[in-house]
């Protein structure tokens, strides 16, 4: 499913140069659950975001589902990212101006697919949400937000899903709740699953834990 070659990736920083993965060779089967682990800086999130297309290599090559995204223009990564990759984001990125209803669908919207409410229902009533379907973000705690942006993560059922610290900003028990859903949707989906984590609970969730920095 995944397949990463001599990828490298530095960022410019007030004229400074720094390198944040050199990363030479890593495979991910599909349907695998992997965990990505390691200090604050050292490439979690930069690793999912090469693997999602949303940033491009220096050099290497990236093959996501048979795709080269490293190869891609900046227009064919956000096609592909819109058809096979699913993607909850740390800070979740809900629009304040939707409801949790219309968020979730606009996840099949970026795909291109028609928005299908009733997927997009089906997903919130089984995150116990179906009372709060046209609430806005802001009318929701944290953990119903969470599940928010993971239920758009998965409309579609997506190829591959990536998670930044899905878990991060969210109490134990909210965060055990919020694993599981995951778990079970991956698997139920048969997806592939990526997710950074500094939670070593999460970590052991996953078929293989990955410690970034050894990578390189």
């Amino acid at each position: 499913m995944i397949r990463l070659h001599q990828v490298r990736k530095s960022y410019t920083r007030n004229g400074e140069t720094a390198t944040v993965l050199d990363l030479q060779e890593w495979t991910v089967a599909s349907a695998e659950r992997v965990a990505l682990v390691g200090r604050s800086g050292s490439g979690k999130t930069t690793l999912l975001n090469l693997l999602s297309g949303l940033v491009r290599p220096d050099s290497g090559s990236i093959h996501v589902d048979g795709a080269d995204l490293a190869a891609m223009s900046e227009a064919e990564c956000d096609r592909f990212r819109a058809a096979s990759v699913g993607y909850m984001f740390q800070t979740f990125h809900l629009l304040g101006g939707f409801s949790a209803l219309e968020n979730v669908e606009l996840g099949a919207s970026f795909a291109r697919r028609k928005a299908d409410r009733a997927e997009a229902r089906q997903l919130l009533e089984g995150f116990e949400l179906g009372s709060h379907l046209h609430h806005s973000p802001s009318q929701l705690s944290i953990g119903q937000q969470a599940r928010v942006a993971l239920a758009r993560a998965l409309i579609g059922s997506p190829r591959l899903v990536l998670a930044d610290e899905p878990t991060g900003a969210l109490d134990g028990s909210t965060a055990a709740t919020i694993l599981e859903l995951l778990l079970e949707n991956a698997s139920k989906l048969g997806t592939t699953l990526v997710v950074a984590t500094h939670d070593p609970g999460v970590a052991a969730a996953f078929d293989r834990i990955v410690e970034v920095e050894e990578l390189q």
